[in-house]
C-alpha cells in the first residue's frame, strides 16, 4: 500500500506540474502537443489494461506515463474550446468529450475482462494499440488540415492574483475533490468489501460496471436534463452520490448495490461535467484552471487510497466517510454557495 501511495503521489505531481508549466509557453507548436496528447492519452488505456491484467504491483514507468497522458491532453482541449465561439456548441463539445473518455473506460473494462477470461492479453494489447495509433494519426492530420491551431497561444499569469483566482472557483475544487475521493474509494475498495460480505462476484462486477454506465449516461443525456438540474449540477450530483453510495454498506442484498451504483455513477457524471464546463468557459485563464482541476482530482484519488487503512480498523469506515462527505458537500453547496462568493 505504501509503495502504491508513493507512486500515486508522484503521478499527482506530474499531472499538476505539466499543464501549469505550459502556462508560460507562448505560441507553442500546437501540432506537436496535439499529436503527443493523443498518443499519450490513448496509450494510458493500454497501460491500464496491461497493468490490471498482467501485474499485481504498479510499474513506475507506466504509472508516470498515465500521469503524463492526462496532463498533455489539456492543451488540445484548450485549443478546441478557444476556436469555438458559441456557448451552446462548447456545452455540446464538453458533453461529447466527457462521454468519449467515459465510454473509453467502459470499453477498457470490457477489454480487460475479455483478456483475463480468455487469456488473450497479447491479442487485445496489439489490437488496441493499432486502433489507437491509427486514430491518433487521422485526428492529427485533420487538425493540421483544418489549421485550428494557428491562432493558439498559452496564457501567461502573474502570481499576484493567483490566490484570488483559486478562491474564485472554490466550490468547483471542493466538488471535484469529493468526486475523486468517492470514486477512488468505491473503485479500489468496494470489490474486496463486498466479497467479504458474501456478495456474489457477478453482482460485484455489475455494481462497478453500473457506476461507469451511470456516469456515461449522465454525459449522454446531460443536454436533455431540465435546465434547473443542469445549472445546479454540483448540488444534484452530490445528492445522488450520497444516495447512491449509502446503500453500499447498509445492506448485503446483491441487487441493491447494482441499482444504487448506477445512481451514484449518474451523480459522479453530473459533478464532473458541471465542473468541467465551468472550467472551460473561463478561456482567459483556462491553462491555470485545468492544471488545478487535474491536481485536485489526483489529490482526491491519492487520498482515497487511505481508505484501505481505515478499513483495517473498521470495515465500513471508508463508505461512511464518503456518504458523510457527499452529504456535507451537498449541504455546503445548497446553503453557502450563493451566500459566500
Amino acid at each position: 500500500m505504501h509503495h502504491s501511495l508513493c507512486w500515486d503521489l508522484l503521478v499527482l505531481l506530474v499531472r499538476f506540474l505539466i499543464p501549469f508549466l505550459l502556462i508560460f509557453g507562448e505560441g507553442a507548436p500546437f501540432s506537436l502537443w496535439f499529436v503527443g496528447s493523443l498518443l499519450f492519452c490513448w496509450f494510458r488505456r493500454l497501460c491500464n489494461l496491461f497493468l490490471i491484467a498482467a501485474f499485481p504491483e504498479p510499474i513506475p514507468l507506466l504509472m508516470l506515463l498515465q500521469g503524463l497522458s492526462t496532463s498533455f491532453f489539456w492543451p488540445s482541449v484548450e485549443v478546441l474550446v478557444k476556436n469555438v465561439s458559441k456557448q451552446s456548441i462548447v456545452e455540446g463539445y464538453s458533453s461529447n468529450y466527457s462521454f468519449s473518455w467515459s465510454a473509453g473506460a467502459v470499453a477498457e473494462s470490457l477489454a480487460c475482462g475479455f483478456a483475463l477470461e480468455f487469456n488473450k492479453l497479447q491479442l487485445v494489447f496489439v489490437i488496441v494499440f493499432i486502433v489507437l495509433f491509427v486514430l491518433a494519426a487521422v485526428s492529427a492530420y485533420l487538425m493540421r488540415r483544418n489549421r485550428v491551431y494557428d491562432s493558439f497561444e498559452f496564457d501567461s499569469i502573474s502570481g499576484l492574483n493567483a490566490r484570488h483566482m483559486f478562491l474564485e472557483f472554490k466550490w468547483i475544487w471542493l466538488s471535484i475533490f469529493i468526486y475523486a475521493l468517492v470514486q477512488g474509494i468505491v473503485f479500489s475498495l468496494f470489490p474486496a468489501y463486498a466479497e467479504i460480505k458474501s456478495v456474489p462476484k457477478m453482482f460485484i462486477g455489475i455494481a462497478i460496471f453500473s457506476i461507469m454506465i451511470g456516469r456515461t449516461a449522465s454525459f449522454i443525456f446531460f443536454n436533455w436534463i431540465p435546465i434547473r438540474v443542469r445549472e445546479n449540477g454540483l448540488e444534484f450530483g452530490m445528492l445522488l452520490m450520497c444516495l447512491g453510495s449509502t446503500p453500499l454498506f447498509l445492506t448485503t442484498n446483491p441487487l441493491t448495490p447494482s441499482a444504487s451504483s448506477f445512481l451514484m455513477g449518474f451523480g459522479l457524471g453530473l459533478v464532473y461535467l458541471k465542473s468541467f464546463q465551468t472550467i472551460i468557459f473561463q478561456a482567459s485563464r483556462m491553462s491555470l484552471y485545468t492544471s488545478i482541476f487535474e491536481g485536485v482530482i489526483s489529490l482526491g484519488s491519492s487520498l482515497s487510497l487511505l481508505g484501505g487503512f481505515m478499513a483495517e480498523k473498521w470495515l465500513e469506515a471508508p463508505y461512511i466517510v464518503i456518504s458523510i462527505a457527499s452529504f456535507s458537500t451537498f449541504i455546503i453547496l445548497l446553503f453557502l454557495k450563493h451566500k459566500i462568493q
